[in-house]
């Protein structure tokens, strides 16, 4: 719990209260016209919070979201305060697709700094039918692990193809 709480803290930047203290969360540092992948980015998630709240810090980012047009929007809220960024649909869950993103993403900005992972399958396909072990479709199963673990693996394992040669 610790631990996702500063990350929210990192990717916050404001001071806030909490519990019975005040927190004053630090501007990240060492960012600016650095490259990043937003995996699942659109609006109303962390990962739509997470590239604008990069790209405040001065980040290129690429929006991507299994949603194109959700990960446009993310690009146009950044490009609306002159930030920059690109948006690119994705299936994580495909790694062809999201090696096409990695490609993308270096013929656009010629590598990669960081890639944030957090694309997942919230439809009520899926979302609402995933309640306990006992119960849930083998599908659902197989096709959230394909999505939020997978499809992670598969985002590092295209940067890190070639010695690593795309993420700078």
């Amino acid at each position: 719990m610790q631990s996702i709480y500063l990350l929210r803290v990192a990717i916050a930047g404001r001071t806030r209260r909490v519990g019975r203290r005040d927190i004053e969360e630090k501007d990240m540092h060492g960012l600016k016209k650095k490259i990043a992948i937003v995996a699942g980015a659109a609006p109303g998630n962390i990962g739509g919070a997470t590239a604008v709240r990069l790209a405040e810090e001065g980040m290129l980012v690429v929006a991507a979201d299994l949603n194109p047009a959700a990960a446009q929007a993310v690009a146009d809220e950044i490009t609306a305060f002159d930030g920059t960024a690109v948006a690119h649909g994705v299936d994580i869950s495909d790694e062809d697709s999201y090696t096409e993103l990695i490609d993308f993403t270096v013929e656009r900005f010629g590598g990669v700094h960081g890639l944030f992972n957090v694309a997942a399958d919230l439809s009520p396909q899926t979302i609402g039918r995933d309640s306990d072990v006992v119960s849930e479709p083998l599908e659902v199963w197989r096709h959230t692990t394909d999505v939020t673990l997978t499809g992670y693996m598969y985002g590092i394992r295209s940067l890190l193809v070639d010695g690593g040669a795309n993420f700078t």
